[in-house]
């Protein structure tokens, strides 16, 4: 409906330039019609300036409004008031893409933090390793079956097991087992290892571990 809108609006200017350009060649070719021509002159240069302003708006409020949403900025406001009436319904638009982009990333940052919730309370240890071997998440099962406060990095890991240290930094996808001593206890753990890389971001390795006392 806006496109449209905007499409006869420029039709309908452009009609208008032409209509008022003959009038004036017409009035040129006629001694007497010389201020009329001067008169038609100044209008038909008013409608090109005119129309020039109104496309240059509407490239310009287009742009901004695409920038603002690729730097996934939903905040960006047009105002509606200052608008006429074409540009209040074109800003209404934008107004309601933005809104629905932004309740669209309230809600995905509802499920992450629910779903971080449910990894870290899960009795089965999880790791997230990115692709410069820093530990993006992991829960509090993973660090008492390694028997650590806390993990950082991949290189952290080698003073408690050199062979997972080594599989996680070599990014050894599969199932394995890895012997280690967690408070004076010999523990098994299971270690399955995928690799998973979403749109727009970098692959993250996924451990998963499950322990058991040999």
């Amino acid at each position: 409906m806006v496109l449209n809108k905007f499409s006869l609006i420029v039709f309908i200017q452009i009609i208008l330039i032409a209509i008022v350009g003959m009038l004036m060649l017409f009035s040129l070719q006629q001694e007497f019609l010389r201020m009329t021509t001067a008169g038609l002159f100044m209008l038909w240069l008013g409608l090109i300036l005119f129309l020039n302003r109104y496309i240059n708006r509407i490239h310009r409020d287009v742009r901004r409004f695409m920038e603002a949403l690729r730097g996934q900025d939903t905040s960006y406001y047009f105002s509606e008031k200052k608008a006429g009436s074409y540009f209040k319904q074109l800003y209404a638009s934008f107004n309601e893409i933005s809104r629905n982009f932004r309740l669209i990333r309230i809600e995905r940052e509802v499920e992450n933090q629910f779903y971080q919730e449910l990894i870290l309370q899960s009795a089965s240890g999880l790791i997230a390793v990115t692709e410069d071997k820093g530990v993006k998440l992991i829960n509090g099962a993973a660090l008492d079956m390694l028997g650590m406060e806390k993990l950082d990095h991949v290189s952290a890991l080698r003073s408690v097991s050199p062979e997972m240290a080594d599989i996680l930094d070599k990014g050894h996808i599969g199932g394995h087992q890895v012997k280690l001593m967690v408070n004076g206890r010999m523990v098994q753990l299971a270690i399955k290892t995928t690799r998973m890389k979403l749109e727009g971001t970098s692959a993250v390795s996924y451990t998963h571990l499950r322990a058991h006392e040999t």
